[in-house]
């Protein structure tokens, strides 16, 4: 069953128009993550979802019924905001279950609910104390709490850990994924980071100027990009991008390298066309006197930046006018300046027309699989 239908949703401030007709769909238990720089919409497509928000054009349809002109106390949903909107003034417990006591369910109930669901969060030991007494952990447990109490059909949440530290955002996010799989609740999540994007969704919507680049499953997005936006957006550190022109037959000519590499996956690209590559930073490894395999691309390198990350070394380094990034072992004794060989795999390079910068990767999914994909 689809928990949540958009269709055709605009949405304009005057002259700006902030959505661009959206059409979305997310089957009950999901986890939709909406995914996007600031200002592309995200925030307020789940504002209209909420009913915080009206939209100017489109409709939204929540378990199966059409709810874009109902109040948002009608929408059966829940709400957990970046700022957690907790009562200053109230203990935890009726904080909780404020909600349902404001819909007219019982004090016994609304105790059992609460209880059960404090139990869940960890925050039972915390019901008499207020909020001022809560650190930003416990105040986002507290949050997430009154919207379980509600067991909604829908439960939105507007960048929830964007206020917390980066140790603890690392440990909510756990709990929010543990969470999702013990309840199966239907779940649209905004966030501008796209590491919370690829550990929690079920299936991401990434989001530029009001429009919907790509809709998939994480590693769908990561592996087959649509454009050049979502193939540098997602990914830390995110895709290299390298300026090429094709010869023939799937060989292509890299600025600022003599000799051609082979992609034999492009062979059908036109003759003479420019063209983008893009690799991953962490398909790059070294190599070290052998020779380059068959199926790989090789690069002879000048690191310019060397950053120990423990497990893990990022080395930059230029190719042409193109500043590039190497994610190699963190056991790796590199220096600066040295001449370094750099290979990857020839199926690991994706190509890009440069005008449009859209995908023209054999690996992309047909217009079909795209549907069925949603």
């Amino acid at each position: 069953m689809r928990a949540l239908e958009i269709n055709g949703l605009r949405k304009s401030f005057g002259a700006l128009e902030v959505l661009k007709g959206v059409d979305l769909s997310l089957e009950s238990g999901g986890f939709l993550v909406l995914l996007g720089p600031s200002g592309c919409g995200k925030s307020t497509l789940l504002a209209i979802i909420a009913g915080i928000e009206e939209a100017s054009a489109g409709e939204i349809r929540i378990g199966g019924e059409r709810a874009d002109h109902l109040h948002p106390k009608d929408r059966d949903i829940a709400m957990v905001f970046q700022s957690y909107a907790l009562y200053p003034s109230m203990q935890v417990e009726r904080n909780m279950a404020f909600g349902l006591e404001m819909r007219g369910v019982g004090k016994e109930t609304r105790r059992t609910k609460v209880d059960a669901t404090a139990g869940l969060l960890g925050i039972g030991a915390l019901l008499e104390r207020k909020p001022a007494e809560l650190s930003g952990g416990q105040r986002q447990r507290v949050a997430m709490g009154r919207a379980l109490v509600r067991d909604p059909r829908l439960f939105l949440l507007d960048e929830p850990l964007s206020n917390l530290d980066a140790k603890l955002r690392t440990k909510m996010r756990g709990e929010i994924k543990r969470l999702h799989q013990t309840l199966g609740a239907t779940i649209v999540y905004v966030t501008h980071d796209q590491v919370e994007a690829m550990t929690l969704a079920s299936t991401i919507v990434i989001m530029r100027d009001g429009e919907i680049q790509q809709v998939g499953a994480p590693m769908e997005i990561y592996d087959r990009p649509a454009n050049m936006f979502v193939a540098g957006f997602i990914g830390a550190p995110p895709m290299n991008f390298v300026d090429a022109t094709h010869r023939e037959g799937g060989m292509f000519m890299i600025e600022g390298r003599e000799d051609a590499i082979a992609l034999p996956g492009f062979r059908d690209h036109a003759p003479g066309a420019p063209a983008v590559l893009g690799i991953r930073p962490e398909e790059f490894s070294i190599r070290r006197g052998d020779a380059t395999p068959p199926d790989a691309v090789s690069f002879e390198i000048s690191p310019e930046l060397i950053e120990p990350m423990g497990a893990d070394t990022l080395v930059t380094f230029t190719i042409g006018s193109r500043e590039l990034q190497a994610r190699v072992g963190g056991k790796e004794e590199l220096e600066v300046g040295e001449s370094l060989s750099l290979s990857c795999a020839a199926q690991a390079v994706h190509l890009f027309d440069p005008e449009t910068e859209t995908s023209v990767d054999a690996r992309m999914p047909t217009p079909r699989e795209e549907v069925q994909g949603t």
